[in-house]
């Protein structure tokens, strides 16, 4: 049975003050994405380790944004997000290559929909996309390796970028 909760789902979702999501909230949420990625590879939970990491990296980039245009059609599209959050924002000229580099190494690992597969889907999806070239042993469990210390670079470089403000 499934606890009661004690949550008023409608005035979340009104559009307005109280219900948007404010660049912090998403920097916050980003920290417990990242966390809770790292907790799902040490269970070898490979597959919530990629959606985890993609989802923090989702996080600050629509604080960005957010913090841009109340506005921004970029959906769950990491690199249209990027764009809305504009690079020169997120981090220092010496840093955007490194980021950059971040940024597709998850991308390419991460598609919003992965939350609807199973572990066999997307060990399909990454041989599909040659993710698995070169790797010895796991495919699954490199790319999630990648996407997490990957998204792990950009959820710090982004975090300390939205506290220093």
């Amino acid at each position: 049975m499934v606890p009661s909760v004690d949550f008023d789902f409608e005035r979340f979702r009104t559009k307005g003050s109280r219900g948007k999501l404010s660049g912090d909230d998403y920097i916050d949420g980003a920290s417990e994405r990242i966390g809770s990625a790292y907790a799902m590879y040490a269970e070898d939970r490979f597959a919530d380790t990629i959606y985890l990491a993609g989802v923090a990296v989702e996080c600050v980039l629509r604080a960005f944004a957010s913090d841009e245009a109340d506005e921004f059609e970029a959906r769950h599209d990491l690199h249209r997000l990027m764009k809305a959050a504009t690079l020169e924002r997120f981090v220092g000229e010496k840093q955007r290559q490194s980021i950059s580099a971040a940024l597709g190494e998850v991308w390419v690992r991460w598609k919003n929909n992965y939350r609807y597969v199973a572990e066999r889907r997307l060990r399909s999806e990454i041989k599909r996309l040659q993710l698995d070239r070169g790797i010895k042993g796991d495919p699954l469990k490199e790319n999630a390796r990648v996407a997490l210390e990957n998204g792990f670079t950009i959820v710090s470089k982004g975090t300390f970028q939205w506290k220093k403000k």
